[in-house]
């Protein structure tokens, strides 16, 4: 197969050259199982320089993939990270999505906050684009913009639209959550949107949301949204999660728990002596609002008086 490949590449099929660096760099083709070695250990096989050479063909064939497989080899090797950034570059000039986040990370990290902005930009909609490509674009052109830089000032409603567009995954739908309360005002429907991005990005495992979006409900931390209200599905998987960290000692599980036991809310039988007992374990894992439900339920209502 891999003379097949290298008479067609020889001829200029972009590609087979790329397909058969492929084979190269993981040795797919070869019968000896001890040289099918991951990229990072073939160069002390003696396979990854010619794998380089077969993807400088391709890429030079114009074949973007090939482009960016080369680069990130390139990059990963000190001596030659500098032609390494050239086949990014030219892969990012070709509108791949992929290459262009990479290079918007790497000009990030230069201090280079305007350039890295643009690429982010460019990588949520380029070709070659995976939905996690567009999801990690957004993500960080979200977090750039919000946070700013000493060559781009905040913007943190251009953030805001960013993910409100972008967002599909966990942790971009817990950052607009974080983002849309982060403003200086908020109203009703700011809490809303918040609220029901946070739920989803729980509902999505982010245990970090999960944690956030049981307090925010169940202490009803945002008056201004009285309205929001998941649906009885999500409010009892909310439960659960409440149940969760109650038993691992979590400090705001046990307070939360205590709390609907108390009271008696969502199927959980009211019961005094046992909230008293998660607010005293609450107390111990360092929970201030479970001490100072305990000393209010602890100390007797003052006598009234009575007058003649």
């Amino acid at each position: 197969m891999a003379a097949l490949l290298a008479r067609w590449a020889d001829g200029g099929d972009a590609i087979s050259a790329q397909k058969l660096a492929d084979l190269y760099e993981t040795g797919v083709d070869d019968p000896d199982p001890a040289r099918r070695l991951p990229a990072a250990r073939l160069e002390q096989a003696g396979d990854l320089n010619e794998a380089i050479k077969v993807y400088g063909e391709a890429a030079d064939l114009g074949h973007v993939p090939a482009m960016l497989r080369l680069a990130e080899v390139l990059l990963a090797t000190p001596d030659r990270k500098g032609t390494g950034r050239f086949w990014l570059e030219r892969a990012a000039e070709r509108d791949s999505a992929e290459a262009n986040l990479l290079l918007g990370q790497l000009l990030l990290g230069e201090g280079e906050a305007v350039r890295a902005a643009h690429h982010f930009e460019v990588a949520t909609r380029g070709q070659y684009r995976s939905e996690d490509t567009r999801q990690a674009a957004a993500l960080a052109l979200a977090r750039l913009l919000a946070a700013g830089a000493p060559d781009l000032p905040a913007d943190v409603p251009r953030a805001v639209e960013v993910l409100r567009f972008s967002a599909r995954m966990p942790e971009a739908l817990n950052v607009l959550a974080d983002l849309l309360l982060a403003q200086p005002t908020w109203t009703a429907l700011t809490v809303n949107d918040a609220m029901s991005a946070r739920l989803k990005a729980a509902l999505g495992g982010l245990r970090s949301a999960q944690r956030t979006v049981i307090w925010d409900h169940f202490t009803r931390r945002y008056p201004e949204s009285p309205r929001w209200q998941p649906a009885a599905a999500d409010l009892q998987t909310m439960v659960d999660w409440v149940r969760r960290d109650a038993q691992v000692g979590d400090d705001q599980g046990l307070y939360l728990l205590a709390q609907l036991t108390l009271h008696g809310l969502h199927g959980i039988p009211a019961s005094e002596a046992v909230a008293r007992d998660f607010l005293s374990r609450a107390v111990a894992a360092g929970s201030s609002d479970a001490s100072r439900t305990l000393k209010y339920l602890t100390v007797p209502p003052p006598t009234p008086r009575v007058t003649t």
